[in-house]
């Protein structure tokens, strides 16, 4: 399965951290309505994040190193920057757990626009 966003974190170079811990190597993005209402429609769980007009947006993660492309299907270097626009592939679990809903497998990350943020641009 396919589709595309905007990265808001990513952690595709090195696996994320909790609570001192390493995790699984994801990517986080921004959602169209439709993505996230047919995600929505098979159980995959998804958060609005803001109050006023809120965006929708899925964690994507492995626990395997993940392929990442630029737009010529070229090696990306580095962390997908923030406000990128990615085109995610995908699969999601044969499973629907009761409380976390259906999980989504990353597979593959193609960068398709380089945005200009960095995850410090909030503080």
């Amino acid at each position: 399965m396919v589709l595309s966003g905007y990265a808001v974190f990513s952690n595709l170079t090195k696996k994320d951290v909790y609570k001192g811990s390493e995790t699984k190597y994801n990517i986080t993005v921004v959602l169209s309505d439709e993505d996230a209402d047919m995600l929505a429609e098979k159980e995959v769980q998804i958060k609005n994040y803001g109050e006023e007009n809120p965006v929708r947006q899925r964690k994507f993660s492995t626990q395997f190193v993940p392929t990442v492309v630029d737009v010529d299907g070229e090696a990306f270097a580095g962390e997908v920057p923030r406000g990128s626009l990615v085109k995610i592939m995908y699969k999601l679990s044969p499973d629907v757990h009761p409380v976390h809903g259906t999980t989504t497998y990353l597979e593959r990350v193609r960068v398709l626009e380089l945005g200009t943020g960095t995850a410090d641009e909030d503080f």
